[in-house]
């Protein structure tokens, strides 16, 4: 899925250039590396699997929004992150989680500015991982990770005039799940490029936390955080 994502992301790009309707439609792309640092534990039945000191691991997002004129018809933005890291325990390879997802959005944004915008809508986010443990007999489990879950999306830029810098934050949270999942974010914006492309540099901080649920068989709970870096292009 993840793969179809991305074709599809540098695909529409491509399509846009040159579009004489660049005023009516604009399709932005975004590629963002994240520093993440992890912390936290999963669970299978009464077994409980924490204290890993694990890697801080390059995460890449590649994400597409598609804005349109039309008020009543919601935006459209996709997304594709990984979120894979390797833990251990006395120097020894002892755990290795995925969560990696990928995250479908409806969006209305009523300021949509160069100096201010705000969105706001929902999204449905769809986990396809594991989990796995390295030991001996019963202490070596392993789980598949699917779970398709809801969640609410705001966004929103503040910029300083005749400047190029903006400051922009953006979250997403569980609505009505029985899963815990938060991902906000903080970035300072500049705009390097004003012409047919509107390209833009992030710096910024992210920090998510995933607790996922599954009876008594099985559950995680996770926090990932760190600095990142992003560049977007806008047609």
């Amino acid at each position: 899925m993840r793969k179809y994502l991305a074709t599809g992301i540098a695909f529409a790009g491509l399509m846009t250039i040159g579009s004489a309707h660049a005023d009516l439609i604009n399709i932005e792309g975004d590629v963002q590396y994240w520093s993440a640092n992890a912390s936290g534990d999963h669970t299978f039945g009464d077994l409980r699997f924490s204290g890993n000191d694990w890697d801080t691991e390059g995460q890449t997002r590649l994400s597409a929004s598609f804005e349109h004129f039309l008020p009543l018809l919601p935006n459209i933005k996709v997304a594709s992150q990984t979120l894979e890291f390797d833990g251990k325990r006395d120097q020894v390879l002892s755990s290795r989680i995925d969560l990696s997802h990928d995250l479908f959005t409806l969006y209305y944004a009523p300021l949509n500015n160069d100096l201010t915008t705000v969105h706001f809508g929902a999204s449905y986010m769809r986990i396809s991982g594991s989990i796995h443990e390295f030991g001996s007999g019963s202490r070596s489990p392993s789980e598949s990770v699917s779970e398709d879950i809801g969640l609410g999306y705001l966004r929103a830029s503040f910029g300083l005039p005749f400047t190029g810098f903006s400051v922009v934050g953006q979250g997403q949270f569980s609505i009505g799940s029985d899963h815990e999942i938060s991902d906000l974010e903080a970035a300072v914006r500049y705009r390097f490029m004003d012409s047919v492309l509107d390209g833009h540099v992030s710096l910024g901080y992210r920090q998510a936390q995933i607790q996922l649920a599954n009876g008594d068989q099985f559950a995680t709970d996770y926090r990932f955080k760190g600095p990142f870096l992003s560049l977007s292009l806008r047609f």
